[in-house]
């Protein structure tokens, strides 16, 4: 697996392999649009992580404690906020 992607090999690559935004601005600098040189993070390469430090069984355990729908905007703040404290 390839963990970083040059833009000037991501333009012709499929939207599920890196996700809409890395692929336009890949395609935008294939164009010659003033885009500066960048990589893709592949969304392999994020699962990978994810599964790898044990983040995806957490969130997971995170986002089944309530259903979504009948939380109150505080309970959705809380939960995005432990979830984000785990990745840092």
């Amino acid at each position: 697996m390839h963990l970083l992607i040059p833009f000037s090999r991501a333009a012709q690559a499929a939207p599920e392999l890196l996700g809409s935004k890395a692929l336009m601005l890949a395609r935008l600098h294939q164009a010659g649009v003033n885009v500066p040189d960048g990589y893709c993070l592949p969304v392999s390469a994020y699962h990978a992580f994810l599964a790898g430090t044990g983040l995806a069984a957490f969130i997971d355990m995170e986002l089944q404690r309530k259903d979504f729908v009948q939380m109150r905007w505080e309970e959705v703040w809380d939960v995005s906020l432990r979830i984000r404290n785990h990745f840092v």
